[in-house]
């Protein structure tokens, strides 16, 4: 073995002793379960202890999770199954650590857990019981009355699942039952073309709600496999006569999940205490759900992204330098909005790139807003010549999946030495032009390789001032089944003042519609006219097989002179 091998596998031999010691330390500071695994995660919680007794104060949650060769993008930590506080992480060697402040609002059990949400699967951990106790509490017990001890929450049994139901007591063990109700039925999930129901109305009646401080409604998708997907709890309203409300609304959801079949809307109604344990639950029940089938593409959700200052500060500076950058995203449109993240990287001059901020930010009415301090940014990172704060922005849905993101912006970041820092650059407000065209207005689609060209053009995008430019992108839309507020964009290639995208068509006898837009750091948008190409379909020409008719030959025989004898008369001979 080399002495390269040698040192490789001492690595890895190291590598996985940390990555071990890591799983036994969380795994013996709570006990036994205290780690989960799915499609390949694992995570266990590192703090609290199972069976601990803390004050009623701000207490640190901390969980660690794996995914070998995966990315993990949350911790999720979860107090009596709701939860309480959430870690983003960007990490990509498959190990990432969460924490999060948490401040119980009460005293008594709480069951502690950690969630992880990844591209290989989600995972829960195992469940760490511990009592948060008041100081008037008893010695021995956990609550706010003395000699009372707050008794474990009763597992309860889910019976199967029944068929469709409006208004149907169906008792739960114990003393509790539930008189359960939904309409309409069938729901429509997605977007719907036509005037469909796409919210349901669901009430709950408890036969005794009056330990009960809230009353929440848990719904899953279930497609005709039996494949459930979980919609976010929602609390229940109380009308005041004992029946509770809520009503969820399917129009912003996904309906790829029900494969185009009919499937149901399955719910149940839980009563929780003041101790935040959840105490009863009723049986599930269902309303049937079908899919939209859209007759349009929805329009894209567009994202209108800033900063200011247009220039920040950071390292030593000694003269008031703005070192606190501003973001603040608006989408077009609010609907199905869960959450918007923002990510904001550290430029440097050679265009190298360090992550300094990957969170949710705030909602402020139809915006949302981030903030960053980048004075404690080491300059050394820019090299100490002037670089760009990069920002994205992301909106995700109720799945936690992100369906929109804006363009990447920039503004300045200069460093800072004790030396007289840079007077800022003078605000662009001239927007850039741009035209172009295509190298060709025709194109063949050829499906069967019969060998029409061209089968394919090289679009080109000029942009007559590049300074500050943010972004090129070129919509498009197909004539005989689009039209302009239905186009589609892509993100085009190349630098400086040209761009270009190669397009093939996908199908022939139709007009591909085209146009460009421009955007510099300032906001300053530009758009070209539009564009059309041709798209033909490709096909095997007849070949015209001219028949040339066969000459007739006659042979000649050539002409001869014959003479004709002589006649010879004889005469007899007379003597």
């Amino acid at each position: 073995m080399t002495g390269k091998m040698k040192i490789l596998t001492i690595c890895g031999v190291m590598l996985l002793g940390v990555l071990l010691g890591a799983c036994t330390m969380g795994a013996s500071s709570i006990g036994e379960g205290s780690t989960s695994s799915s499609g390949g995660v694992v995570v266990w919680l590192d703090q609290p202890a199972s069976d601990a007794t803390l004050p009623m104060a701000p207490f640190k949650l901390k969980a660690h999770a794996i995914l070998p060769g995966g990315s993990i993008s949350s911790i999720v930590f979860l107090a009596n199954d709701m939860p309480v506080g959430t870690t983003n992480t960007s990490t990509t060697n498959g190990l990432a650590y969460g924490e999060v402040d948490w401040n119980p609002v009460a005293p008594g059990w709480y069951n502690i857990q950690a969630r992880v949400m990844s591209g290989g699967g989600a995972a829960l951990s195992g469940t760490a019981r511990i009592c948060i106790a008041s100081p008037s509490a008893s010695a021995g017990t956990c609550g706010i009355i003395a000699n009372q001890i707050t008794p474990s929450v009763t597992p309860i049994e889910t019976p199967s699942v029944t068929p469709t139901a409006t208004h149907t007591e169906t008792p739960t063990p114990g003393k509790i039952t539930f008189i359960l109700g939904a309409a309409p039925s069938p729901v429509y999930v997605g977007r719907c073309s036509s005037d469909l129901p796409t919210s349901v109305r669901i009430d709950a009646v408890p036969s005794d709600a009056t330990g009960a401080i809230e009353v929440t409604l848990h719904a899953w998708m279930e497609n005709a496999a039996g494949d459930r997907q979980e919609l976010p709890p929602v609390a229940m309203m109380n009308d005041g006569q004992g029946k509770f409300l809520a009503t969820v609304d399917m129009s912003g959801l996904d309906p790829k999940i029900l494969e185009g079949k009919a499937g149901r809307l399955i719910y149940t109604a839980s009563l929780m205490n003041e101790k935040k344990e959840f105490y009863a639950v009723s049986p599930e029940q269902s309303v049937a759900l079908m899919p939209c089938i859209a007759t349009s593409t929805p329009a894209p959700v567009m994202i209108k992204l800033g900063a200011s200052p247009d220039l920040v500060y950071n390292g030593y500076c000694t003269q008031g330098e703005p070192h606190i950058a501003t973001f603040e995203g608006s989408p077009s449109d609010m609907s199905g909005i869960l959450e918007a993240d923002l990510r904001v990287w550290l430029e440097n001059y050679t265009g190298w790139r360090f992550e300094l901020m990957n969170k949710a930010m705030t909602q402020s009415g139809n915006a949302f807003t981030s903030s960053l301090d980048v004075g404690q940014v080491d300059p050394k990172l820019l090299e100490y010549r002037p670089g760009r704060l990069v920002y994205v922005m992301s909106l995700l849905n109720s799945n936690k999946q992100t369906f929109a993101s804006s363009a990447e912006q920039s503004i300045g970041l200069v460093p800072c030495g004790g030396t007289p820092t840079l007077v800022p650059p003078v605000k662009d407000t001239l927007p850039p032009t741009i035209n172009g065209g295509a190298s060709s207005n025709k194109v063949y689609f050829d499906a069967k390789g019969i060998g029409c060209s061209p089968t394919s053009v090289k679009i080109t995008a000029n942009v007559s001032d590049p300074s500050g430019l943010q972004y090129v992108v070129m919509y498009w839309y197909w004539a005989e089944s689009g039209n302009p507020n239905t186009a589609q964009y892509v993100q085009m290639s190349g630098s400086g003042t040209s761009y270009y995208y190669l397009f093939s068509p996908d199908h022939a006898n139709d007009s591909f519609v085209y146009w460009f837009k421009a955007a510099d750091v300032y906001n300053n948008i530009s758009q070209s006219g539009s564009f059309n190409i041709q798209s033909l379909a490709c096909v095997r020409s007849r070949k015209v097989v001219t028949v040339t008719p066969v000459p007739k030959f006659i042979t000649a025989v050539p002409y001869r002179i014959i003479k004709t004898p002589t006649k010879v008369i004889f005469k007899p001979i007379i003597k």
